[in-house]
């Protein structure tokens, strides 16, 4: 059975409301329809205004105004049932008032119509019984339909009512063939551009997306100057991990490495594999001595890591860590983060270079 899930609620409120303003102006385009005719009918004009045009219109506003209440009493799943029935008391208002019209009965289908908007099957088959109860009701109790029955026009207003019914459900069920595989579209896109965005093995971004990110974020910081820095991350001796271990055990060792990186920075940073063994962070909201500890933290966690299968072998890293400074651009500060990655790897290691820190290992 066709039916959207539950998470549509706030698409019902909104069509909800739409059906109820459209009951509004029917009952004005109505009352403006019969004011026209009144020129042309034969009809007392008195007659005509009280009984054709005042009364009908006083009773469906009372209906309109009924029904607005009670949908706001109401539970949200009844709300529909609520809004369908009064469409259908509203036709049965015309029906009887002007029944002279031929094709009056077919405003019955109005509600059947209706319904199809909630995508669920129930609501068109409530919609069909009481449009089909509410008409053998006028015909049993409305004299003018009594007098006129004939077989052959409650056969054709049953049928009219099923072929509607069966119209609106296919609709609905194409429609929701239809959203489903634009649901399916977007999942599949969405995965692939995230897909695009990250790294295979360790679920970071990837360098495309990071070279991306420092660009947009220097751009910013032109504008708001705010507090930039990049830190470059190094595994040392990866290539022996490699080598002794093999190539499986060191995507577990870039994998440890990238969770560690991950639960140390903060929600504001930015995390992203470089390539091989490479990974960068890049640091926002932040002084850089806040930024120097959070890095130190990284380091020290990750030479305290102790990986099953590496049995003993302890992992550390070199990191060079820069600040983006006035005129610098993207490019610029990633030079200057590995110069500073490079001279940690010179000086011996395991260890973070600023240009503090260069400045000390010059000076000495």
């Amino acid at each position: 059975m066709t039916k959207l899930p539950a998470n549509t609620l706030p698409l019902q409120d909104n069509w909800n409301r739409k059906i109820l303003n459209l009951n509004w102006f029917m009952i004005i385009l109505t009352t403006i329809v019969a004011r026209i005719n009144m020129f042309y009918t034969e009809q007392n004009l008195d007659y005509f205004w009280n009984y054709l045009i005042v009364g009908p219109l006083i009773l469906m506003t009372g209906i309109m105004l009924l029904t607005e209440l009670v949908y706001l009493l109401a539970p949200k799943r009844w709300q529909p049932y609520i809004i369908l029935t009064a469409i259908v008391m509203l036709a049965t208002t015309v029906a009887t008032v002007h029944h002279r019209v031929v094709v009056v009965e077919s405003l019955f289908v109005f509600p059947i119509f209706a319904s199809g908007v909630y995508f669920d099957e129930k609501k068109v088959y409530f919609s069909m019984f009481i449009s089909v109860l509410t008409y053998v009701g006028i015909q049993c109790f409305f004299e003018p339909y009594r007098l006129d029955f004939e077989i052959i026009n409650f056969i054709t207003f049953i049928g009219m009512m099923a072929a509607a019914s069966s119209i609106t459900i296919q609709i609905m069920r194409r429609g929701s063939r239809i959203l489903t595989h634009l649901n399916e579209l977007m999942v599949n896109s969405m995965m692939m551009e995230q897909a695009a965005k990250t790294d295979g093995l360790t679920q970071l971004n990837n360098q495309a997306t990071f070279h991306l990110y420092l660009k947009q974020l220097m751009e910013q910081r032109e504008m708001d100057c705010q507090p930039v820095q990049l830190a470059i991350i190094d595994i040392d001796h990866f290539k022996t991990v490699n080598d002794d271990y093999g190539h499986q055990v060191g995507d577990i060792v870039l994998r440890h490495v990238a969770q560690q990186i991950k639960e140390t920075v903060s929600l504001h940073d930015f995390v992203a594999r470089a390539g091989g063994e490479e990974f960068v962070v890049v640091f926002t909201h932040k002084t850089m001595k806040q930024t120097y500890r959070l890095v130190e933290q990284i380091r020290l966690n990750i030479a305290k890591m102790d990986i099953e299968e590496l049995k003993g072998r302890r992992i550390t890293v070199s990191i060079g860590l820069a600040e983006a400074c006035e005129g610098m651009n993207k490019d610029s500060l990633f030079e200057q983060a590995d110069a500073y990655l490079y001279n940690a790897k010179r000086n011996g290691r395991n260890q973070t270079i600023t240009v503090e820190k260069q400045q000390e290992t010059q000076s000495e």
